[in-house]
C-alpha cells in the first residue's frame, strides 16, 4: 500500500474552492461592477439636485458667480484683476519643445535641460 505524505506547500483538497465557485468568479464581479455603476448614477442623480441650504446664508452677501467657483484660481500672472480662470491665457501656451537652463552658482556651470 502507497502512503503518501504531502508536502507543506501542497494544499488538501478540503481547503481549496471548489471548481463551481471558480468558474463563476466573472459573474460575481460583474454583478459587483453592475452594484458599484448603480450607486455612483445614485450619487450623480442626488448631487443634481441640490438646493441652497438656506441655514448657511452669509447675511447679504451674494451667492458666488459659477465662473468663479468652477475655475478661478488666485494665479495674477494671468491676469491683475483676478477674472477669468486662467485658461484663455494659457490655453495657447506650447509646452513642448520646452527647455530649461539650469545653473550652479557655485561653480558658474550652466546646464540645459531639454523635453526634446
Amino acid at each position: 500500500m502507497l502512503i503518501k505524505n504531502p508536502q507543506g506547500w501542497e494544499s488538501q483538497n478540503a481547503k481549496s474552492t471548489p471548481e463551481r465557485t471558480y468558474m463563476n468568479r466573472r459573474q460575481l464581479l460583474a454583478g459587483l461592477d453592475l452594484l458599484a455603476s448603480a450607486w455612483v448614477l445614485k450619487r450623480i442623480a442626488d448631487a443634481a439636485s441640490v438646493r441652497q441650504n438656506t441655514e448657511y446664508n452669509v447675511g447679504d452677501r451674494p451667492v458666488t458667480e459659477e465662473w468663479a467657483a468652477t475655475g478661478y484660481n488666485n494665479f495674477y500672472e494671468f491676469n491683475a484683476e483676478g477674472q477669468g480662470s486662467g485658461q484663455e491665457p494659457v490655453g495657447k501656451f506650447q509646452t513642448s519643445p520646452w527647455s530649461v537652463q539650469v545653473s550652479d552658482w557655485s561653480t558658474s556651470r550652466r546646464r540645459s535641460i531639454s523635453t526634446n
